[in-house]
């Protein structure tokens, strides 16, 4: 009877803090305000390639620019980070460091710019693909 009483409190202690780390996050969420400007894609593009001058120089970060300016209403400063962290997820992806190569790409579908990153690393488990867009998510954690 002393286990089942231990098992549960454990268990209800671990719910208990998954349900405040959940609170805390939504709140987090709910307190973010974007600073939407008109500015070409390039810009956190280029921020963002920046952060990465000292990566392994056996890692190409390749970027093909676009003849023409695409413009977006984006925040510069929330969107320079994500693409920080895509580059970086990237960057751990490649296994072989040695031939590794990511490659950043604008371009134009009708009115929308489109951003692409590639890297020639090991991929996302088709299992996983689902959850690629869950805030919160990894796929080491997957």
């Amino acid at each position: 009877m002393k286990r089942q009483s231990l098992a549960l409190s454990l268990l209800w202690s671990h719910v208990t803090f998954a349900l405040q780390e959940l609170k805390m996050q939504n709140k987090q969420l709910k307190n973010i305000h974007l600073n939407l400007k008109l500015i070409p894609l390039v810009k956190p593009i280029e921020n963002a390639m920046d952060s990465f001058h000292s990566m392994d120089g056996n890692v190409k970060l390749i970027y093909e620019k676009n003849k023409q300016v695409t413009m977006a209403y984006i925040d510069e400063e929330a969107f320079t980070e994500v693409l920080v962290n895509m580059i970086a997820n990237a960057y751990e992806a490649i296994e072989d460091k040695t031939h590794g190569e990511i490659s950043i790409r604008i371009r134009e579908q009708g009115r929308w710019g489109i951003i692409e990153i590639k890297d020639n690393g090991r991929g996302i488990d088709e299992d996983h693909m689902n959850k690629i867009f869950s805030p919160f998510s990894q796929q080491s954690l997957l």
